[in-house]
Order: structure tokens, then sequence, then C-alpha cells
């Protein structure tokens, strides 16, 4: 059985066809492999921004936490320095407070004396 020419056109044109189909099919079967690749690495992708950027939220929340640490025990030892220099201070001035109040007393004391001898000597009634 011997092919006769249009016989062979009508081969081609099915071969042609066919071929047509199935780089169709191949384009579309790339193409939703390609998009589903996309997808799956974009996915793995927010996936991994989203571990980077929770890692590297802790690590600065750590180091705000030692910072914030670091100047609480800095202030509180600037209160108790604070403290101590306005209790110093304090009790200087309530020695010197002492001070004046008995050399006062010892004004009143003077001038009660002073009176008593300018009586006797009668400079005043």
């Amino acid at each position: 059985m011997l092919l006769e020419k249009s016989d062979l056109e009508q081969i081609e044109k099915i071969v042609e066809k066919s071929s047509e189909s199935t780089k169709k099919e191949l384009r579309q079967e790339i193409k939703a492999t390609v998009e589903k690749s996309v997808d799956s690495i974009k996915k793995d992708l927010r996936q991994e921004i989203q571990e980077t950027v929770g890692k590297s939220e802790s690590r600065i929340n750590k180091k705000i936490d030692g910072v914030k640490t670091e100047l609480n025990q800095k202030i509180d030892g600037v209160e108790n320095r604070i403290i101590f220099v306005i209790k110093r201070e304090v009790g200087d001035l309530a020695e010197i407070n002492r001070d004046v109040i008995q050399e006062v007393a010892k004004i009143n004391d003077l001038e009660k004396r002073i009176i008593r001898i300018e009586r006797k000597v009668g400079i005043t009634s």
C-alpha cells in the first residue's frame, strides 16, 4: 500500500495540528509549573523574611531591655549618691542650726547680764 501525495499532506496537517496542540499543552503545563514554583518560592521567601524579622525584633528587644536595665541601674546609682549628699548636707545644716541657736541663746544671756550690770552701775533704771 503506497501513500499518495494527498495522503502525505493530510498526515502532515495532522502532525502539524497535533504538534501545535502538544506545544500548546506543554506551554500551559510549563506555565502552570513555573507559576507553582514561583508561588512556592514567594511563600518560602515570605516565611524566611518573617522569621528573619522576628529574630531581628527579638535581638533588638533584648538590646533595648539591656539598655533599659543599664540606664535604670545608673539612675538608681545617681539617685543614691544624690540622697547621700542631701542627707550629709541636711546633717551639716542641722549642726549649724544647733550652733546658731546656742549662740543666739548666749546673746540673750549676754543681754540680760549687760542689763544687770547697767542697773548695778546705774546707767539704766
